[in-house]
Parts: C-alpha cells; structure tokens; sequence
C-alpha cells in the first residue's frame, strides 16, 4: 500500500482535515482509505522487523536500560546503520529546548517509534490502494525542529532516511494556515502538551512561526527528491481543501 503523508506544524489542524476526508474512490481506481483504517484491520505483531528495528535504534540512541530485550538482529540493524543512528542522535541531542527549558527527548522518542511502527504495518498490508498517512516521517523532522536548525540538516535527514529508496511516500500533503489560527487553536485546548507544554500563549506563536518556516524548507527538500508536494491552507472551507486533495491525488 502506498502513502501519502500529510505534514505540518502542531495545531495547524491536519488530524481535524484527515478525520472529516471521509472515505473516496477515485477515479485512477485507487481505494483512498486513512491510516487508522488500514491499521484497525491489522493485528497488532510485536515481532515485526521494521518496528523492532526502530524501537532498538530508538532505545540505543537514549541509553535506554531495556535495549538488551529487543534480540541479535537489532543489534545488526544499529551496526549496520551507523549514520542514521549517529544523526538521529544529534537532532535529539539539540532538540534539548534552551528556549523553554524543556527536554522533550523521551517524548519525541516515543513519536518516532510509533510512526515507524505505522509506517511498517500500512506497507505490510497487501492493498494497491493508497493511505493517507498522519505522523509519518516527515512530520517526524517536524517535531525535531528547533532555533538553531540548517537547511543543510534537513535535507541531510531526508536523504538519509530515504536513502534506501525505503517508505518514501507516493505523494505529500502539506497542511499551512496563518500563524494567528494555529496559535489559536493550540492555546485554546483544554491542556497543552508535547512541545507547547508550559509555553504562554507568545511563546507559542514564536515556536509555530520558526515551526512554520521549517515545514516550507522541508518542502523544497521532498520537491527536490521528485516528492509531489500538494499546499493546501486548512482554514479554507473543508470541501475546498478535500477537492484540492482528490484532484491532486488524481493528476499524481
């Protein structure tokens, strides 16, 4: 089953746009389903390849002390995969929050433990269809953002999870409104949490604002490596930005 990623920065409203899509055929014949669709029809498998491979990497790069538990050929994916697990721990390691005082490490290890383990089911599951995939891993290099980040750290990113022609998506959609809505609708939550946790309601607008710059830079990263990129603003009408996605679907 093929994906297409929708991305952007926290609030923008992405997980509201994918729960009112609805279901769709399109007329290429691809089945358009979403990701929790795919996944209520999968069982559950601790031992899948990928998701125990990551949930190692992951564990290795925070030190975790229940690393040993996860078998031999973790230990041969970390070896063998050096510069992923080396850069991955470097964007970890700066995503310490100078600005907030936060750590937000073990959460964002969590985060990429579960879109890997997502991300290996929806490719398991024997369908031609297509998945709008939520918290995939481009959003993944989202939640990694942070003051001091590059350009050249980015792409670096990309291409490095991409580098085995592995889990790149059939297409991307890219979720934007102004920073006015999104700072709205985070701050007007019941709780805040993740990386807004504590954060007043200026502090949130100057995160989503740099968050926000850093979605574009990783846009031109996938136009780069030929990922059609579709922007659709999800303060418009919801029947608008769902004809955009379908059309765009059709043409890719």
């Amino acid at each position: 089953m093929k994906t297409i990623e929708f991305f952007g920065a926290p609030g923008v409203g992405k997980s509201y746009f994918l729960e009112h899509f609805g279901k769709y055929n399109s007329s290429n014949s691809y089945q358009i389903v979403q990701d929790k669709t795919v996944l209520s029809k999968i069982k559950s498998n601790s031992k899948n390849e990928l998701s125990e491979k990551i949930r190692w990497l992951v564990y290795r790069i925070l030190n975790h002390p229940q690393r040993h538990l996860l078998g031999e050929f973790g230990k041969e994916y970390v070896i063998n995969n050096q510069e992923i697990v080396k850069y991955i721990w470097d964007l970890f390691d700066n995503r310490i929050d100078n600005i907030y005082a936060l750590d937000t490490r073990i959460l964002l290890a969590s985060h990429f433990i579960r879109s890997f383990e997502k991300i290996a089911a929806i490719e398991n599951y024997k369908s031609d269809g297509l998945c709008l995939l939520d918290e995939g891993i481009i959003q993944r290099l989202i939640s990694l953002y942070y003051p001091n980040y590059t350009k050249n750290m980015i792409g670096k990113y990309i291409s490095i999870v991409y580098s085995k022609e592995q889990h790149i998506p059939y297409a991307a959609v890219y979720c934007t409104s102004s920073i006015d809505v999104i700072t709205n609708n985070i701050y007007g939550r019941n709780y805040l949490s993740g990386s807004h946790k504590g954060m007043t309601k200026s502090e949130i607008e100057r995160y989503t604002k740099g968050v926000t710059f850093f979605a574009n830079e990783i846009t031109n990263s996938l136009t780069n490596l030929n990922i059609p990129v579709l922007t659709i603003d999800t303060s418009s009408p919801l029947l608008i930005s769902k004809q955009k996605v379908i059309e765009f679907i059709n043409k890719v």
